[in-house]
């Protein structure tokens, strides 16, 4: 989501898929740190592998929606379909077609933890983004 933030700042045209189907699931760059904090020197967490992700499924759609929130309103965008997407190979920050969904129950279960709810975080990096923009100027 980077490089789509990115995009919205430096006022450049943002691909949108008209026609993607996919659907994916995030984890926020703090909820990742504080699960590390949070397993570290319990038993529970040794030998064992946990997937990372809040719940939430997420299209392109939704994505861009947010982000026009996020941002204060509209922005300049390039409507394309995922064959058009594909044949001039613009890299998207997600799977246009199959879902990429990951369970992060089971961390959340066995840690009593809770994720950031999507747009909670995805409103913090787009600040986070801006702020560091607006130091490089």
């Amino acid at each position: 989501e980077t490089g789509l933030i990115e995009m919205i700042i430096r006022g450049q045209a943002v691909p949108v898929p008209i026609d993607a189907t996919a659907g994916f699931n995030f984890v926020y760059v703090r909820d990742a740190a504080r699960a590390v904090s949070t397993v570290i020197g319990d038993e529970r967490a040794f030998g064992a592998t946990f997937n990372l992700a809040q719940s939430e499924r997420v299209t392109y759609n939704r994505l861009l929606s947010d982000l026009e929130r996020i941002s204060g309103g509209a922005f300049e965008t390039r409507e394309m379909t995922v064959d058009e997407i594909e044949r001039e190979q613009i890299i998207m920050p997600f799977p246009l077609t199959t879902d990429d969904f990951t369970d992060g129950t089971l961390f959340a279960r066995t840690f009593d933890f809770s994720y950031t709810p999507f747009s909670d975080g995805l409103e913090e990096t787009f600040q986070a983004q801006l702020s560091l923009n607006e130091s490089l100027l």
